[in-house]
Order: C-alpha cells, then structure tokens, then sequence
C-alpha cells in the first residue's frame, strides 16, 4: 500500500537563484527503506527536510497516506504526527536519564501507556542495561538507539534519518547498522534516509533515490542502480570501474584466471585483509582486481578473464 507520495517537488532557498531541489517525484509504499543518496551539496537533506515538513516547498506537494503535507508556512506547528526525523545530534534531553527521554516523547499519552510504551522501546532498542543512565554517560551508538526509540515512542508510520550513523566509528556502526535494519523490520516502520555511503545505500535499502545537483538522477532497487546503472556519474558513485576497449565494467568483472584474455603487470598492491587489490599493466591500460588469495606483488605476470556480458550499459 502506497504510503508516501512526492509530485514534483522543488525547493529554492531565499535569496537563491535556483532550487536547490529540482521537480523530484517518487512514491514510497508501507515498510519500504529508501535511501536518499549523494555527495555532499546534492539536495539530499533538504529534501529529507521538505518531507518532514520542516522546508516549504515552491513547487510540487507532498502526500502522506493521501493527505497533502502541509509545509511551515501552511501550519503553526511544523511536521506531521506520522512522520519522525532523527537528526544528526539526536536532540536527546541532557538532564534526564534514558527512560525519562522516552517518556517524555509520549507526555501526550496517559501515563499507564507511556510506562508501558518506555518499557517496549527499552528492550527494542537494547537499552536495558543504561535505561537509568544520562544521555553524556552513554555512548554514541547507544545514544543513537535512544534517539531511534524516541522516535518510534508515537508508533510513526514514516521515520526520516539524516546521516544516521556519521558519528560513529566503524565498529559501532556495523553493530548499529544492523540493530536498526531489524527495529524497523520488527515495528514494520517505512524509513527514509540520507547517507553518502554507499555500502550502507546497497545493503540497507529496498530502494535508492540518487541525487545530483539537486536532481533525481536514477530511483531504483539497489541491484538495479548497482548493475544497470544509467550514467557514468551515478554508476562511479557506488565504486571504482574498469574502462576496457571502451567499455565500463564493474573491478569485480576483472577476474584473474589462467586462461584469461588480458596479459599484464602487477604495478601495484593495495592490501585490504581478506584480500588486496592489484592494478594492472595490461598494454599502458591500467585494470584493476581483486587477489583474494593474497598471493601477488609488484612485478608479478598475470591474467586477466573479463566476461563482456557484465559491461555498463549507460
């Protein structure tokens, strides 16, 4: 069932001579994930924003469940009661503790509800064992859930995430990453957000929304936009490509075999752990691979097997 509907909307900043958000469509069913993806500058936030409802809109309308989204110039209080943003800093109260952060995200309920609901996003959100805690003694992952709990407290059909994981180390965003994908499985919550990762993009989304200089470039599933991308801008924004006999190919089509067609030098060798990546001599054209055996350094002769079926097609 269609829960979100964007009809051309665009954005122009005052004093600015151009919007910032040029005629963006899309549609969003319930329990979908969509990724708002792009570099920095290219709109995605202050699209995020317009849905929310914070940033009005010069053109286009925004419809939830129907119902045209009223911008800040339409209504008193900015937002919509089904649709909740994150924001990058969480925005958590820094004098109460954990439970009483919940709690009062829900001062509109009655009070049985509200201990009821606090409990429910304690255990969901993994905060159990810092539910007594202050927001400056927890931290950034777990500051990160109690922001997610407190604005799942209202049961929200759409949740709005801007960078959601930007302030965490590496570590603790894999954790996160996936404590999220299955919080918002479990409450079956539609979700939107930002990032100009592109790994998080692949892996968390149902669908991407690619967006350059304020323009929607490509919407599509992640295998799509991955595979058949429809330029070469969007196709370098989610990794590195060969160019070979004026062709692109995704670096894993670049496969070391012994039968391979290509001849080349190893120039050089970065290594990653499970595996390293070569670039290749191959006739003054550089092609780089993936050694997952580990086994090659500079200098060494290889082979190279590309299958032509895989070449990107923009």
């Amino acid at each position: 069932m269609k829960l979100l509907k964007v009809d051309s909307i665009g954005v122009r900043y005052e004093g600015s001579k151009e919007d910032v958000v040029k005629d963006i469509s899309f549609s969003l069913n319930e329990g979908e994930v969509l990724v708002i993806f792009g570099k920095s500058g290219s709109g995605k936030t202050t699209l995020l924003k317009t849905i929310a409802g914070l940033i009005q809109p010069q053109s286009g309308q925004i419809l939830i469940e129907g119902e045209v989204l009223e911008g800040p110039k339409d209504k008193l209080v900015p937002g919509h009661e089904e649709i909740k943003l994150v924001f990058q800093d969480f925005h958590l109260k820094s004098k109460m503790s954990v439970a009483e952060n919940i709690h009062y995200a829900l001062l509109a309920y009655e009070e049985e509800y509200r201990k009821q609901r606090v409990e429910e996003l304690i255990d969901l959100c993994g905060l159990r064992e810092v539910s007594k805690s202050f927001p400056e003694h927890i931290s950034g992952g777990q500051k990160q859930r109690l922001a997610l709990a407190r604005a799942l407290a209202n049961e929200p059909k759409l949740l709005l995430m801007d960078e959601p994981f930007s302030n965490l180390d590496s570590i603790t965003k894999g954790i996160l990453f996936q404590e999220i994908k299955s919080i918002v499985r479990k409450t079956e919550t539609s979700v939107i957000f930002v990032s100009h990762d592109a790994r998080d993009a692949l892996s968390f989304a149902n669908k991407i929304l690619v967006m350059e200089s304020g323009e929607m470039s490509q919407f599509d599933n992640p295998n799509e936009i991955y595979n058949r991308p429809n330029s070469k801008s969007v196709a370098m924004l989610f990794g590195d490509l060969n160019k070979i006999e004026s062709e692109y190919y995704r670096l894993e089509s670049a496969v070391i075999s012994d039968d391979g067609q290509y001849k080349g030098i190893v120039s050089e060798v970065m290594y990653f752990g499970s595996h390293q990546l070569l670039l290749i001599n191959c006739d003054n054209t550089i092609i780089k691979a993936f050694d997952f055996e580990n086994q090659y350094k500079i200098g060494d002769s290889i082979k190279l097997k590309v299958d032509r079926q895989k070449a990107l097609n923009f």
